[in-house]
């Protein structure tokens, strides 16, 4: 074998493997940019994800200053003690069945005693709504009022009324309306979300 010969095989056995080492760099070439790709696709999805989650969460908060959360709360705790105190006072008219006083004029006395409490107590939980009318959502305001105006009715019709298990019944509503207002408002106020 001359030098030429040795030359020519080894510029052969050096121009095949740069052909396959080309092939295999363009093969990892396209097969890298394929997973590339697919990675890149698989993390997209998982921030647009995430971000969706974390808007969700926004959307779910309610951003007040914290000067404007104390007045809220105050303003709510207000009403909720106002009306509490009511609703108090109006069942003292209607006790349960079979409570009587052997002396029907320290009877008429106490049903006197507290149906003056009850209206006071009315009155005050009108003019404690009245006076938040403009600073509360329609929808809690109109809770309250319904509310209220049962109360009224039941301060009164109480001297009139002769049916008093239908009164308790009716007071028994009453409560249950204020407390599924209140858990409207316990709602609420988890959702502000001081700044």
């Amino acid at each position: 074998m001359t030098m030429e010969s040795i030359n020519q095989i080894v510029i052969a056995v050096i121009a095949s493997a740069g052909g396959v080492s080309g092939i295999i760099l363009a093969v990892l070439g396209l097969s890298s940019n394929i997973i590339a790709s697919k990675l890149m696709k698989k993390y997209d999805h998982k921030l647009n994800n995430e971000l969706e989650n974390y808007k969700s969460h926004l959307n779910s908060k309610l951003y007040i200053t914290k000067a404007r959360f104390d007045k809220e709360f105050e303003l709510y705790q207000q009403l909720s003690k106002s009306f509490f105190l009511m609703i108090e006072r109006i069942h003292t008219l209607y006790p349960m069945i079979g409570i009587k006083f052997e002396d029907s004029s320290f009877q008429d006395s106490i049903n006197q005693m507290n149906l003056k409490k009850a209206q006071v107590a009315t009155v005050k939980a009108q003019e404690v709504l009245s006076s938040y009318a403009a600073f509360i959502s329609k929808d809690f305001f109109d809770e309250y009022y319904i509310i209220l105006k049962e109360c009224r009715g039941l301060v009164g019709a109480y001297e009139a009324t002769k049916n008093k298990i239908e009164s308790y019944q009716e007071m028994d509503k009453i409560i249950h309306m204020f407390e599924r207002l209140n858990g409207k408002l316990r709602d609420y106020l988890s959702k502000l979300e001081v700044i």
